[in-house]
C-alpha cells in the first residue's frame, strides 16, 4: 500500500514538473528568444522549431539552465527556476525512496 501511495506522488510530481517546464519554455519562447533558441534543438525530424507541436529541448542544455548560477534580473525565470529546481530534486529523492521500500 506504502508502494502504491510513493507512485502516486512521483507521478503526480511528474505531471506538475511537465506542465511547469511546458510553461518556462512558453514563457522563455515569448520573452526571452536567445535563450529559448540555446535550450532547443534547431530542426528536429526536418520540422522547424516553430512549427514543431512540442517544445524540442536539449534535455542536457535543459538542466544546465535550471540549475546555472547565472544572473538573471526577470522574475518570472527565477521563480520558474526555483519551482523547476524543487521538482528535479523531490522527484528524484522519491524515486531513490521508493527503491528501498
Amino acid at each position: 500500500m506504502l508502494y502504491l501511495l510513493f507512485l502516486l506522488i512521483i507521478f503526480g510530481i511528474g505531471i506538475f514538473g511537465i506542465i511547469l517546464s511546458i510553461d518556462y519554455c512558453e514563457y522563455l519562447r515569448e520573452y526571452r528568444l536567445k535563450q529559448y533558441e540555446l535550450i532547443t534543438y534547431e530542426r528536429p525530424f526536418g520540422i522547424a522549431r516553430q512549427d514543431f507541436p512540442l517544445h524540442p529541448i536539449k534535455p542536457y542544455k535543459f538542466i544546465v539552465s535550471i540549475f546555472s548560477s547565472e544572473k538573471v534580473y526577470d522574475e518570472n525565470i527565477l521563480s520558474y527556476k526555483k519551482n523547476l529546481k524543487l521538482v528535479i530534486i523531490s522527484f528524484a529523492f522519491l524515486c531513490v525512496v521508493l527503491i528501498f521500500i
